[in-house]
């Protein structure tokens, strides 16, 4: 389609915004016409261009006409040089794009054009033309009306509307391109273990009086052949009978020492330490074999007397409760409910055990952990009550703690007290969604991103920075620079006209993982990965490190340290410093007061080693703003100082200046290992091991936390603090908040409740836990799955299923949110652990007859974890496509299978369906590697029926995606011929009582793969033909060919869809208004009219291949229903009219 707007000339940092777009709403009038504006106003599309005679050539570069005549890009391509290799602008050479834009203009002009009315005058009353002169007056005829036709069709309306929406398109696409060559999918990874000083801390803190390598090497020695004796000589006394006294004794003054201890008592040293682990491990192996008469080191039976084993089970719960560990407990209940079903059948058997003590502690746990149980007429009529609350409402225990107790009802009721513990722990609904985690970023004060002139500094919602995903922020004088989960740096202007974060491009090939400025400076220092350091901003002064006083617009790797691994960096107001992993302290930039610390005051160019620290071993540095100082901590917890010294904030008395580094005695008089320094403005801060934090220099509104205005010159506790154990400490950045000079961000973890790995008696993330969670399901999944309608579930088996799930939810959130793999837990897809969870978890979420209650929190596990119950995307789309095939998405498919519908196709959209495009384009190429020959394969198609593999002219490609996206399309499309078809019959006024499943997420799924198939064939027409590698010539025609079978299968659906409609109309007219309603909000509504801007688009990028589609053809059958279906509606000749008629030269 030809068209007198000018060209798109996208501004890239634009990009984010148009990301953002809904493109839905082009197809709405005040939608389309905001979009458009956008366009204009941002200069991205220049109406006055059709003067100056501005065109697109082959290449996609804009060119115009020079005062020669011809077309020039200005593109630096040319080899000739006469025109130092460019192409243009007025009277050079032009490139090979550009010069066939002069021969299109040629052909166009054609011959002088004869004047038709003369010519037939002339011949009417003269000599008769010739045949050959009245050929030629035809043909002229022919194209006078062609050109007419075109003009009136290029400035009607709806052709001015169809080419504002191409060109809205192609600006997404064009800032999607941009996105995905310059960004990696942002996804949540565990923490990077370094050697920086937070890490330091953090193990500082951990570290109390550990033993040496040796003395912990021949205590484990020494445990486990102990423990080994012990076990060999209780076996042989069980099998011969002999000192059976012994030991019941044994075990009842071992039981005896473990009840005297506090309950946790060992649970930072169990999940801190292997050896307390391994020895835990043994005993409670050792007596589960006893118990469950599973011992295979013998062969010969074993007497035990009953009340031993009594005295081993309460061990075995002993040992879990003082390490505080679920594994343990979840162990203790299957051995209880393995001992109910083995000895239910048999009267005389074991099936009580003095358990009720260990009962009441789990009680007054669960009481401290929530607050008070709501009673049930606080419980709203729409909220799902937990079984396990009402359990343990009416539950009373006895008050004699000698009093046995029934197996099953034990193992009942620790598992309810388990599910209460871990209730304050559990993600909400509401606080959970199927997407990654996202960061909100939240800004206040001097920012005017919005562009509003009116700026009130109120808090304001940052999405676009946010969308990111924000790891840091950290604000200089003039800049915002924001670090994001993979490692890209962001740069924006606190004065910026809007809301664009621009990428830095230097950075794009490196993993950044951490980032520094000074509210003060004009510069920026990060660290990789990998232990290098990048500079840029202002150099004055030579605090980039680069051997000069040059200002870096962008990143530069600071060459001198590139052989050192660099582990922590901090950024003065004019200077910089860095640590390395061997403890040296490098600084570099304005030495003004020696705050350099290498005894003058010269700048130094280069990053230079602190002479006087180089003995010690450097573990933290702090920069100071202004009249700056410098603080330094070793690993022996002693500070050091130098610089400026006003205010006393170097914390040695006076107020003079110090040019090299020296000790503040005050903290070490006083004993203090110092865990993490900082430089404030005028002031220091210094956290001690032991939680306190002290403060000294300049206490203007009262910044130091004494309570007085007088300046402190000597290091002094903050005694507000002395109650708090503080762990770490900010002067101008806290955990998620960033300051600048007039400006404040805070970002935050959006919405995901932050949790550890290990939390007491609720929360153990292994492999062990896992399985024992997957054994405690398995017993109770059987009655529970709907499989059976009689006999009826238990109570028993609801609450232990219940709180089963509730506790696998918890695990599967820590998991998820600390970055752990499926490998690591044992949910490994190759491990049959992983395929039986899942099974059950699908089995109770999915099937019909199975409890509210149960179903509900299977169906909320699956949707809290399903990023490791289901992590890979194929396998999630073949399981949608095999529930698609066997129910579809009809009114019969019911609640829980819409929900796993509703599950599967969320997960996908949000984390799978490129995967699963890419993964088809790759298979598809693969097989067309082979036999690759542009002219036979325009004539091939493909097949996902392995009964056509053997044509020649067929390509079998047994992707996921042709089967998801073939199901999905033909089940849409048969919702709505149902839809019509009630709409004529009075039962259609209850389809919303009928209709279970919301169609808008499956349709919102084929909406992103149209995109991204779409987007893929569009990335590659922006790529010169001659640039195309061989690969990238076949992932082109396989991704075509892919495009092609969607068409096939979307145009065949609609086509069915309007013959319907067309059949309902002529027979009942009253109903076109409600068909053209249920059609437009279908999936062939929300498809078919992007579809057709997106053939256009490619259509006028690379009109060869898309011309040669197979299906293009197809299309034509459809647009003549389409055509006959819209000239039912009584209005269609007023508005074809009306268009027809619009006046040439508006447009």
């Amino acid at each position: 389609m030809s068209h007198p707007e000018g060209p798109l000339r996208p501004r890239l940092r634009l990009n984010m915004k148009w990301l953002k777009v809904n493109l839905k709403d082009v197809f709405t009038r005040d939608g389309l016409n905001s979009l458009w504006n956008e366009l204009v106003r941002n200069d991205e599309v220049n109406r006055t261009d059709a003067c100056t005679g501005t065109r697109l050539n082959s290449s996609g570069a804009t060119a115009r006409k020079g005062k020669s005549g011809h077309f020039y890009c200005g593109r630096r391509i040319l080899t000739c040089t006469c025109c130092d290799g460019f192409c243009g602008p007025n009277d050079g050479c032009n490139c090979g794009p550009c010069r066939r834009l002069d021969g299109e203009d040629i052909e166009k002009q054609g011959p002088v054009a004869l004047d038709i009315n003369k010519v037939i005058d002339a011949w009417t009353w003269g000599e008769k033309p010739a045949v050959d002169e009245l050929k030629d007056l035809i043909k002229q005829i022919v194209r006078e009306q062609q050109r007419l036709c075109g003009n009136a069709a290029n400035n009607m309306p709806s052709s001015n509307r169809i080419y504002q929406r191409m060109v809205i398109f192609e600006r997404y696409y064009t800032a999607q391109m941009h996105n995905n060559h310059n960004c990696k999918p942002v996804t949540l990874s565990k923490p990077e273990q370094s050697d920086d000083a937070n890490t330091w801390i953090s193990k500082t803190f951990n570290d109390s009086n550990q033993d040496t390598p040796g003395i912990s090497l021949l205590t484990h020695v020494g445990t486990r052949m102990g423990l080994s004796f012990m076990f060999a000589f209780l076996r042989r006394t069980w099998r011969s009978g002999e000192d059976i006294d012994v030991c019941s004794d044994f075990l009842q003054e071992s039981l005896s020492i473990l009840t005297s201890l506090p309950d946790t008592c060992l649970y930072k040293s169990t999940h801190l330490d292997n050896r307390w682990n391994d020895a835990v491990e043994m005993t409670m192996k050792f007596f589960t074999s006893i118990i469950l008469s599973d011992d295979r080191t013998t062969k010969s039976a074993l007497c035990i007397p009953v009340d031993d084993l009594s005295i081993a089970l309460l061990i075995i719960f002993e040992l879990a409760m003082k390490r505080a560990s679920l594994q343990g407990l979840l162990q203790g209940i299957l051995i209880l409910l393995r001992l109910w079903e083995s000895n239910k059948s048999n009267a005389k058997s074991w099936k009580r055990a003095p358990l009720v003590s260990l009962l009441h502690r789990l009680q007054s746990i669960s009481v401290e952990k929530n607050s008070p149980s709501r009673t049930i007429t606080e419980v709203s009529d729409s909220e799902i009550i937990s079984p396990t609350d009402c359990f343990l409402r009416f539950l009373s225990l006895p008050k004699d703690e000698r009093s046995p107790i029934d197996f099953r009802q034990a193992a009942v009721i620790i598992v309810s007290f388990l599910d209460k513990i871990s209730e304050s722990n559990r993600p909400t609904v509401e606080n959970y969604h199927l997407s990654a985690p996202k960061t909100e970023v939240l800004g206040w004060g001097n920012i005017n991103w919005s562009g509003d002139e009116n700026n009130d500094g109120s808090l304001k919602i940052y999405e676009t920075v946010a969308e990111l995903g924000i790891k840091q922020i950290v604000c200089s004088s003039e800049d915002v620079i924001a670090l994001t989960n993979n490692g890209r740096v962001y740069s924006l202007a606190y004065d910026a006209r809007c809301e664009s974060p621009v990428l830095l491009d230097s950075l794009l090939e490196v993993k950044i993982r951490k980032v520094v400025s000074n509210v003060d400076g004009e510069h920026y220092l990060a660290l990789s990965s990998d232990g290098c350091i990048y500079s840029w901003g202002s150099g004055d002064g030579g605090r980039l490190g680069h051997g000069d006083i040059n200002t870096r617009r962008e990143p530069e790797l600071v060459k001198e340290l590139a052989n050192k691994k660099v582990v922590q960096i901090a950024c003065g107001s004019t200077y910089s410093a860095a640590v390395t992993s061997n403890g040296e302290l490098y600084t570099w930039g304005r030495g003004s007061y020696g705050r350099l610390g290498h005894g003058n005051s010269e700048d130094r160019l280069l990053p230079t080693l602190v002479v006087g620290l180089s003995e010690f071993h450097i573990v933290g540095v702090a920069c100071g703003g202004g009249d700056a100082h410098t603080l330094a901590v070793d690993k022996d917890g002693i500070v050091w100082s130098w610089g400026d010294g006003d205010y006393g904030k170097l914390g040695r008395g006076g107020s003079d200046c110090c040019k090299v580094p020296k000790v503040v005695e005050t903290l070490k008089h006083h004993n203090k290992f110092i865990v993490k320094v900082l430089c404030g403005s005028q002031f220091s801060v210094a956290l001690g091991k032991d939680g306190t934090v002290w403060t000294w220099g300049k206490s203007d509104n009262y910044r130091l936390g004494h309570g007085t205005l007088d300046h402190i010159r000597y290091p002094k506790m903050v005694e507000g603090l002395i109650n708090h154990h503080i762990v770490d400490i900010a002067a101008e950045f806290i955990a998620g908040i960033a300051c600048g000079p007039a400006q404040n961000f805070l970002w935050t973890s959006g919405g995901k409740l932050e949790i550890e790995t290990h939390l007491p008696y609720c929360l153990e993330v292994s492999s062990g836990t896992f399985e024992k969670l997957n054994e405690l399901i398995a017993l109770v999944h059987d009655g529970l799955d709907g499989s059976c309608d009689w006999p009826p579930p238990s109570q028993q088996q609801e609450c232990i299923a219940v709180a089963a799930l509730n506790l696998l939810r918890l695990q599967l959130h820590a998991a998820i949110t600390n970055g752990v793999t499926g490998e690591e837990i044992g949910l490994d897809p190759q491990r049959n652990l992983l395929g039986s969870l899942r099974q059950h978890l699908m089995d109770m979420a999915s099937n019909h007859g199975v409890l509210t209650t149960v179903q509900n929190a299977a169906q909320l596990v699956l949707q809290t974890g399903w990023p490791l119950l289901l992590p890979t995307a194929e396998g999630r789309a073949k399981s949608l496509t095999d529930i698609v095939k066997d129910t579809g998405l009809s009114k019969s498919c019911g609640s829980g299978r819409c929900f796993m519908i509703n599950l599967l196709v969320n997960s996908l959209v949000a984390d799978g369906i490129e995967i699963i495009l890419e993964s088809a384009i790759s298979l598809l190429a693969s097989a067309l590697s082979s036999r690759f020959d542009e002219q036979f394969i325009e004539h091939l198609a493909i097949t996902d029926d392995e009964n056509h593999s053997n044509n020649s002219e067929v390509i079998y490609c047994n992707s996921i995606l042709l089967a998801i996206s073939k199901h999905l399309i033909y089940s849409l499309s048969d919702i709505v011929i149902s839809d019509m078809a009630m709409l004529t019959t009075d039962s259609f006024k209850d389809r919303k009582e009928i209709q279970y499943y919301d169609t808008k997420t499956a349709i919102n799924l084929l909406n992103q793969l149209q995109r991204m198939l779409v987007f893929r064939v569009f990335e590659a027409s922006k790529e010169p033909s001659n640039e195309k590698s061989f690969a990238k010539n076949i992932e082109l025609h396989a991704a075509l060919m892919l495009l092609d079978y969607y068409l096939a299968s979307l145009s065949s659906n609609a086509y069915k869809i309007f013959k319907k409609a067309i059949q309902i109309v002529k027979n009942e007219e009253q109903f076109y208004a409600g068909i053209v309603d249920l059609v437009s909000k279908s999936v062939i509504g929300v498809l078919l009219p992007e579809l057709a801007i997106d053939l256009l688009l490619l259509q006028s990028r690379m009109p060869d291949q898309v011309s040669k589609l197979s299906e293009i053809t197809s299309l034509n059958a459809l647009l003549n229903v389409l055509d006959e279906f819209n000239l039912l509606a009584s209005d269609t000749s007023k508005e074809d009219e009306s268009d027809m008629t619009w006046p040439e030269g508006i447009i």
